[in-house]
């Protein structure tokens, strides 16, 4: 597989981090000066990479939140180039995070749990401050969990015992410190499993529907993998009472039209997705697609395909729409992100392949949006498939 400049440069780059970042692992000199330079000029983007296993290790859950468009990102680099110092990285990035997890009962919380399940508060004002949150939790759960499974997939986690222990140890985080504890909350306050999970909104209930996919494939629990498919599977029906077919295209609301027979919040309002989390929606239903979950099929793709083209693009000014339905146009430029999820359906579309190109030389709505990084890793995965 050839890679162009921009591809080679991308995950270069990457490996220029882990080096800065850790400080301890040794990059070969494959690359020209002048391509590390490029690299190590990418301001924000660059400095923030640099600097996020150090801010994880405060434990702000907010900024954990955060951290998905990384963990996101280097997953994508990893299927098209594995490489043991992205591999390398990405432990250090988990560890900070799972590492910095205090009991609930030691954490200065507003939540009030007080049980000795190890979690993280938002130390961020204005962002449900001194609060323990599944959302934020689950939004790079989602991206951990897709890690760990290819790591078992591509036979990593098998090779030796080290990596065996750290992938048993770092499941087993995941599932008493995310899964099982959100769920024994939920039972505690809703008088049922999967309310903290599936809570009033398609996104939300996206993230964990996803780590949900993941455990069914690589957990050792008979009880968390029936779980994981009782979880999913009420998703999976809430989404498709939401999608309604229109022009050949899909749309829905961002809260759920119907939530009879399921674990999850009724809202009395009725929303149109917007384009932005509508990302989390289409990774959901890509990585089910791709794991075999008979929900979802290539129909569903193409149909995903098309509401991108016919009203989440702009075609008059190369932008993207607020909401799916494209009756608003975006004005707020720091919330043109598509990516995540949107981005991934040119895996399947050569057309769309060539519009998020054009659309990444774009490099102002590209820094103003803060995506430069998860948008070209999945691009460049993208790339790497044959349509």
């Amino acid at each position: 597989m050839k890679f162009s400049l921009s591809s080679v440069i991308l995950i270069s780059f990457f490996l220029v981090v882990s080096v800065q970042a850790l400080g301890q692992v040794q990059l070969k000199q494959i690359f020209s000066d002048r391509e590390i330079r490029s690299i190590q000029g990418n301001g924000q983007t660059y400095k923030a990479i640099v600097n996020t296993i150090d801010r994880n290790k405060r434990g702000d859950s907010y900024h954990i939140m955060g951290t998905r468009r990384i963990l996101g990102g280097i997953n994508a680099l990893l299927r098209v180039k594995p490489d043991d110092n992205l591999i390398v990285f990405q432990k250090k990035l988990i560890e900070a995070i799972f590492d910095s997890a205090k009991p609930s009962s030691q954490l200065k919380s507003k939540s009030n749990f007080n049980d000795e399940y190890r979690g993280w508060i938002s130390l961020t004002k204005g962002r449900s401050y001194l609060e323990e949150v599944p959302l934020y939790e689950s939004y790079s759960f989602f991206y951990i969990a897709e890690f760990l499974y290819w790591l078992k997939k591509s036979g990593w986690a098998n090779e030796n015992s080290e990596n065996a222990k750290w992938w048993k140890d770092k499941l087993n985080f995941l599932e008493k410190n995310g899964w099982e504890k959100w769920l024994t909350r939920s039972k505690k306050k809703y008088g049922k499993n999967y309310t903290y999970f599936l809570r009033s909104q398609t996104h939300m209930g996206s993230h964990w529907a996803g780590v949900a996919l993941f455990l069914e494939k690589i957990s050792d629990n008979d009880l968390i993998r029936t779980q994981a498919k009782e979880l999913y599977t009420s998703y999976d029906m809430l989404l498709k009472r939401n999608f309604k077919v229109v022009n050949n295209s899909y749309i829905w609301n961002s809260t759920y039209d119907d939530v009879s027979g399921t674990d999850a919040i009724a809202s009395t309002t009725r929303r149109v997705q917007d384009t932005s989390h509508g990302n989390h929606v289409v990774s959901y239903i890509i990585v089910a697609n791709e794991l075999g979950n008979e929900s979802w099929n290539n129909r569903d793709i193409t149909l995903l395909i098309s509401t991108f083209k016919q009203t989440v693009y702009n075609s008059n000014n190369r932008s993207f729409n607020s909401y799916i339905d494209g009756l608003e146009e975006q004005k707020d430029r720091s919330r043109f992100f598509v990516g995540d999820g949107w981005v991934k359906l040119s895996r399947y579309d050569n057309d769309l392949k060539e519009l998020f190109t054009q659309y990444s030389k774009d490099s102002d709505k590209m820094s103003v949006s803060h995506q430069e990084f998860q948008f070209n890793c999945n691009l460049i995965e993208a790339k790497s498939y044959s349509k």
